[in-house]
């Protein structure tokens, strides 16, 4: 039975999804992912000839949005990959938080792995395609790290609907500075050129990273600081 048709059953059994993250243009590897308990070859799944690393990995918010809201999905990893301790930490340091990575998310099902049956057919997949957008969370208590993604069309300059995908806030551009969107309720102002200043008058955004960071809310940042890393 095909994947299209065994997804479309009532009970799926075996459902399969693996990470590749694509640091090649920033100097770095592939690295290769998933988040499955699986006992046999020290817990290692085999897909077209490569090596996916168990981990503990999640990834939330994965839908393409076309109204113009922020989505904002985010794929959390362990910072210990492979028994060593802090490796993707130190891998962040190294590439710039990994920022303008693509990563790969592919669905299959277990009896289309290379093991046990390594004649299964390796068509039988499908895939999503993201780009690390920015760090957004490192917790020293869980030892993860979040990011935020970015699809695609974002990074290709293209629009889509009512946003212009550019390196500022579109939130701040539109206006919305201490928006719904934005979502800045914070007591911290700052002028444009980002000094502080206790005038609300004068409390203005223009849109840029630096200017988030300086009110801790660059987690709700509209703008696409990483998308000229995306080459064709």
């Amino acid at each position: 039975m095909s994947f299209n048709n065994n997804i479309q059953q009532p009970s799926v059994q075996g459902f399969i999804t693996l990470y590749e993250l694509d640091a090649r243009k920033l100097g770095g590897d592939v690295y290769r992912f998933h988040g499955h308990a699986h006992s046999d070859n020290d817990g290692k799944i085999i897909w077209q000839g490569q090596e996916f690393i168990p981990i503990a990995i999640t990834a939330e918010g994965l839908e393409v949005r076309g109204d113009g809201k922020a989505s904002m999905p985010t794929i959390t990893i362990h910072n210990d990959i492979g028994g060593v301790p802090q490796a993707l930490r130190l891998l962040c340091l190294r590439y710039g938080d990994f920022a303008g990575a693509k990563l790969t998310v592919i669905h299959t099902l277990a009896e289309y792995l290379d093991n046990p049956n390594s004649q299964a057919d390796e068509q039988n997949y499908r895939t999503a395609l993201w780009y690390i957008e920015q760090k957004t969370n490192e917790s020293s208590i869980n030892a993860t790290t979040t990011f935020e993604l970015a699809n695609p069309t974002d990074f290709e300059g293209r629009k889509l609907p009512f946003r212009q995908i550019t390196s500022f806030c579109h939130w701040a551009v539109c206006g919305k500075y201490r928006g719904e969107e934005c979502n800045y309720t914070g007591t911290k102002r700052f002028t444009t050129d980002g000094k502080p200043t206790d005038n609300p008058e004068l409390d203005k955004c223009a849109g840029r990273l630096f200017e988030c960071k300086l009110r801790n809310n660059e987690q709700r940042f509209g703008g696409f600081p990483a998308s000229s890393l995306i080459g064709s």
